[in-house]
């Protein structure tokens, strides 16, 4: 019976050094019952040298300390499931999740299990993600540029205060709202197959000069460039616009204009004028 139960404990010694997570038994007095060999590379301690000694040992002061809420609560029965930081015998930084499972057995608590996953890639994705994310809010609410980001559908997900300047709104007045509705009447055929053209990978950019109404009922001519923005992991496209007033160059273009077929001292149409009139 003896040399059963041996065999079935290295069996499951066996099982549980394959795991790459802590797995661990600790009786009601807290001390060890079993442990894998990933307490080597976090504690740098055998699963035999672990047997037998208080979780305070094997943890240390500090994160003792810490854990000790959970310990209590998982000897009263109750599951425990957190995140703890934790610095490895090299002294590498690991993010951990624990999960600390009461072993219950006719209404009385024995010990309890416990599990140690490291999440240092999920932790370290999730901040450079916030990362980018800050950066991102930053450079948009302080970009000189109109920028607004819309959905597939025209949306404005976003809306930097640049814009809100040139259209003369806040931003609770473009977000939620399809942006093609500032754009003038005149401009608004045109604008719907553009969109449609990066949407569908027909064209990686766009870039046009259209005339767009403010809050106010001015118009405002805005050159803008828009990307589009592969969803990733599964989200939606979204795109990019960049917003810049050229009303001050289209007013120059169309003074030229019309220099160039007007006397400038009498103000009636020149030589030039009547000639094109005339081949029309």
């Amino acid at each position: 019976m003896n040399t059963d139960a041996e065999g079935e404990t290295r069996r499951l010694q066996v099982l549980i050094d394959s795991l790459p997570a802590l797995i661990g038994y600790w009786d009601r007095d807290c001390r060890n019952v079993i442990a894998n060999a990933a307490y080597i590379d976090y504690f740098g301690m055998t699963p035999g040298e672990i047997r037998g000694r208080h979780i305070r040992e094997v943890l240390g002061e500090n994160v003792y300390a810490l854990n000790l809420p959970h310990i209590e609560r998982a000897l009263k029965g109750e599951e425990q499931l957190f995140e703890r930081t934790l610095v490895d015998q090299h002294g590498k930084t690991r993010y951990t999740q624990a999960s600390y499972i009461p072993d219950v057995v006719n209404g009385e608590v024995l010990g309890f299990y416990a599990q140690v996953t490291d999440v240092t890639a999920r932790v370290e994705a999730e901040r450079a993600r916030d990362d980018a994310l800050r950066l991102f809010h930053i450079s948009m609410e302080h970009a000189p540029i109109g920028t607004v980001v819309v959905d597939g559908s025209g949306v404005v997900l976003h809306a930097n205060p640049a814009i809100c300047r040139l259209l003369r709104c806040t931003a609770e007045d473009i977000v939620g709202v399809d942006f093609r509705r500032f754009v003038h009447p005149d401009n608004r055929d045109t604008g719907a197959e553009q969109f449609a053209s990066l949407l569908d990978g027909s064209a990686d950019h766009l870039s046009s000069e259209r005339k767009y109404l403010r809050a106010d009922g001015t118009s405002v001519w805005l050159q803008r460039d828009f990307v589009l923005v592969p969803g990733a992991h599964g989200s939606d496209d979204v795109a990019v616009a960049q917003f810049q007033d050229i009303t001050a160059r289209k007013a120059a273009e169309t003074e030229l204009a019309r220099l160039a077929v007007t006397d400038q001292l009498t103000g009636l149409y020149n030589r030039r004028a009547l000639v094109d009139c005339a081949k029309r």
